[in-house]
Parts: C-alpha cells; sequence; structure tokens
C-alpha cells in the first residue's frame, strides 16, 4: 500500500498576523473554480434582489385598494429566499479561505482574522504571503549558493 501526505507536496507557510501563527496554503484548482461558481451565483442572486426591490418600489406606488395581498406575499417569499441564498453563498465564500489559514484549533482564529477582511483583501493578503515566501525562498537558495562556493 503506498500513503502519501498532501502535506509534504502543498505549498504552505508559516505565517504570524497579529499574535497568532497560521500555516497558510494557497488556494487549489479545484476551490478557486468552486469559489469562482460561488461569485457568479450570487451576482445572478445580487440581480435577481434587485429586480425584486424595484417590484416592490413600484408597489409602493399602487393604490391600496388595487394591491394583490397574495402577489405581495409570493414577491416577500422570493425576496426571503433569495437573501437566504447570497447569505449561504457568502458564507462558502468565506469558509473557502478560513479553509486556507490552518490556525492549529477549530479555525475561530481564522474566521475572527478573515471575517473582518473583504474578499479582495483576502486575495491580496494571500498574494503578499506567497510574494514575500518566493522572495525568502530565493534569498535562501543565493546564501546557499555562496556558502557552496565560498565553501
Amino acid at each position: 500500500m503506498i500513503t502519501i501526505d498532501l502535506n509534504q507536496i502543498r505549498e504552505t507557510v508559516e505565517v504570524t498576523i497579529g499574535d497568532h501563527v497560521f500555516n497558510v496554503r494557497r488556494m487549489g484548482s479545484g476551490e478557486e473554480l468552486e469559489l469562482s461558481a460561488s461569485n457568479r451565483r450570487t451576482f445572478e442572486l445580487m440581480n435577481k434582489a434587485s429586480k425584486l426591490q424595484k417590484q416592490f418600489l413600484e408597489l409602493a406606488e399602487t393604490p391600496e385598494d388595487k394591491l394583490d395581498q397574495k402577489e405581495i406575499d409570493k414577491m416577500v417569499k422570493q425576496m426571503d429566499k433569495v437573501t437566504a441564498d447570497i447569505r449561504s453563498e457568502q458564507d462558502y465564500q468565506s469558509e473557502a479561505f478560513v479553509k486556507l489559514f490552518d490556525d492549529g484549533g477549530d479555525g475561530s482564529k481564522s474566521r475572527e482574522l478573515l471575517k473582518t477582511l473583504s474578499n479582495d483583501e483576502k486575495s491580496k493578503l494571500l498574494q503578499s504571503i506567497f510574494e514575500q515566501k518566493t522572495v525568502l525562498d530565493s534569498e535562501t537558495k543565493s546564501e546557499g549558493s555562496e556558502e557552496a562556493v565560498n565553501g
């Protein structure tokens, strides 16, 4: 039987943010695709919510005796569902980033950190972490070659 530990394959970086140490990994290609699909769904849901909001504004201008309560109830249910679906997508997107930041515990430190950042800021944070890792790796390799030459 062959046993493979993905932690030995995945590129991770130990990073101190604030007063806590996180082991951070890059997002996998499948995770990137799923996040992209979730972003598209969120955009579509926001468009639906916007259309429903416009319909509500139009209803506000309708005389009360011409309002159809069943239609209003239907629209309210639709808006409730769209709002819940948007929230679900946002929760999924947040958790996608939490999985990248191993706080050594139950993820509460990761959630606490990441809930204060927008998706764009989370992406910039990851980019910054791995750019700094690349610089440190190249400096380490440079020092290693220098030591080998100077013996």
